[in-house]
């Protein structure tokens, strides 16, 4: 509940996706190459939705598994 009331910013996405492992630019934009690394982290992990949208679900899969690396 609390990324639903706080969404992150793109940024904080692409950041987190660079310390998971992907191969992401870190521009603050939600752009092209952005939301196909999302929609890659989202079929691994969420394959029952991965649209490549930041959702508040999306948000904690990737705090959670950052905390544990």
């Amino acid at each position: 509940a609390y990324f639903d009331a706080n969404p992150p910013t793109v940024a904080w996405y692409q950041q987190q996706l660079a310390r998971f492992g992907y191969a992401i630019e870190q521009t603050g934009v939600n752009d092209v190459s952005t939301r196909h690394v999302l929609a890659a982290f989202q079929m691994r992990f969420r394959p029952q939705r991965f649209d490549g949208m930041p959702d508040a679900q999306t948000a904690a899969m990737l705090q959670v598994l950052n905390r544990t690396r």
